[in-house]
């Protein structure tokens, strides 16, 4: 902090009479040199193909919990909107034994209230739903994805991206561990997401409206 009067007032080095301060004509990397971007490198569009259905792509690197290949579904619009949807899946996190055995480790498997209440009468022997997270199941003809012409979003470009991860979506450990839970686990939801943008954010660097959605996790 630079130095002030004490009062909250000027932070330009000199205090409140040193006049106005400089540092805002400075770039914020000349400003804040150890402040980096994280945003991702660009990489390759989606193959643009199938409009108005669901697309599913693995990206090479990432991964589910269980160590199996993960990636996304996308959908560009049939109406020729450059809106975007990005959507987040819910399926609960892995911090114990309970949890991590009803948490789907891929995106075969989904977390349901189903399970969740399978998961409170017997978590040794509860599972995750083997309901594979897909957005053309009927679970996700309802909602944000009905196809009404009540929804606003109904006929934009949208990515749907399966939870499969246990960490919601932040996590950056690979082989992590969790005390009581047998095995080694990919928590490496954060890691994902950012090679999933190296191929949303060219694909729809158009988008005139782009909207974050999900659910519990997500």
């Amino acid at each position: 902090a630079a130095a002030g009067s004490g009062d909250g007032g000027s932070l330009a080095t000199g205090g409140a009479g040193a006049g106005p301060s400089t540092a805002s004509k400075l770039s914020p990397t000349t400003r804040n040199p150890k402040y980096v971007s994280l945003a991702p490198a660009v990489g390759e569009p989606l193959p643009r193909s199938n409009m108005g259905m669901w697309n599913y792509l693995d990206i090479p690197g990432a991964l589910s919990r269980d160590g199996s290949p993960a990636g996304f579904y996308y959908k560009f619009s049939n109406s020729g909107s450059k809106n975007l949807m990005i959507y987040l899946v819910g399926g609960g996190v892995c911090p114990d034994t309970s949890f991590c055995n009803i948490n789907p480790a891929n995106k075969s498997q989904s977390l349901t209230a189903e399970s969740i209440g399978a998961g409170a009468g017997n978590a040794l022997a509860a599972a995750p739903d083997s309901e594979p997270q897909d957005p053309s199941g009927s679970r996700w003809q309802s909602g944000i994805f009905k196809d009404d012409p009540s929804n606003p979003v109904k006929d934009w470009n949208m990515v749907y991206i399966p939870y499969v991860t246990g960490d919601v979506f932040f996590g950056s450990r690979p082989n992590g561990t969790i005390d009581g839970v047998t095995g080694t686990f990919q928590f490496v939801g954060k890691t994902n997401m950012q090679k999933f943008l190296e191929r949303i954010i060219p694909t729809f660097k158009d988008a005139e409206i782009a909207l974050m959605a999900g659910s519990s996790a997500g």
